[in-house]
């Protein structure tokens, strides 16, 4: 698990929120990994996981990059 540090922070609240919300959801994706024994659903919803988190992070670093948040 990873966790927040403050050393982390950047000192703009949107982007650590952001941040923050990045490092829950990498920590829930690392928990759907370790079920050892999927069903269907779980691995559709890991799946779908997968597919926001790719978007979640793109948006996010795109919009940081071009200093809209």
């Amino acid at each position: 698990m990873l966790n927040w540090n403050e050393k982390f922070a950047t000192g703009h609240e949107l982007i650590d929120t952001q941040h923050r919300m990045l490092i829950s959801y990498i920590n829930r994706l690392e928990v759907m990994a370790g079920i050892t024994n999927p069903s269907a659903v779980d691995i559709e919803l890991f799946s779908r996981f997968i597919e926001f988190l790719e978007s979640y992070i793109l948006t996010h670093f795109t919009e940081e990059g071009e200093g809209i948040v």
